[in-house]
């Protein structure tokens, strides 16, 4: 009697597209603007059990490394870290396209809970590109300083603030988040010299 081979891709496919209905009932609790959403709660609106959400997402930390990872494949990756000094005005232009080009998904990582773990581990790689680029230039200290203070004025919040609050185009914040952004880095490089 000979075995038929057991063909493994089927259960693969089947626990893929759970783990995408996890992750997905994830994102959609932080579009709400939910602060923190139980894991009975994901698995009730993912149509699986407990245990199988704990068998995809054991914990806090893999529940943001799956959402990060959900949102870097379906988001307008377009932002490229910048790659010199020079470069550093497109990447701020970038950041403000990329805001606006994603608005509902950047909006629903600017509540508190899950969404804010998210939002930190997302401006990681930013922050430290900015950093290796400024620290030789101006020491680490004041490189430190100045890249927290690029990332932290392109914050979501203080740019569709611009457009919603202060009725501002795209353009006008573009510009003005680049004109910030080079006053900055002039003001810092000057007063280093």
């Amino acid at each position: 009697m000979t075995s038929r081979a057991y063909d493994n891709r089927r259960r693969e496919a089947r626990s893929a597209a759970t783990a995408e209905r996890i992750v997905e009932a994830m994102v959609a609790a932080m579009a709400e603007g939910r602060e923190d959403v139980s894991v009975a709660e994901l698995a009730a609106a993912s149509g699986v059990s407990l245990r199988t959400v704990y068998q995809h997402f054991p914990d806090k930390a893999a529940r943001v490394a799956a959402i990060n990872e959900w949102l870097s494949v379906r988001v307008n990756t377009a932002v490229m870290l910048p790659r010199n000094a020079a470069a550093i005005p497109d990447f701020v232009a970038s950041t403000v396209d990329y805001i606006f080009d994603n608005e509902t998904l950047v909006r629903a990582q600017m509540h508190p809970g899950l969404a804010s773990a998210v939002r930190i581990q997302r401006k990681q790689p930013q922050l430290d590109a900015l950093r290796g680029l400024l620290a030789p230039r101006l020491g680490m200290e004041e490189g430190r300083r100045l890249a927290a203070l690029i990332v932290a004025t392109l914050r979501a919040e203080a740019i569709l603030d611009l457009r919603d609050i202060y009725g501002q185009s795209r353009e006008e914040i573009k510009t003005g988040m680049v004109q910030l952004v080079d006053g900055l880095l002039e003001r810092v490089t000057r007063a280093s010299h």
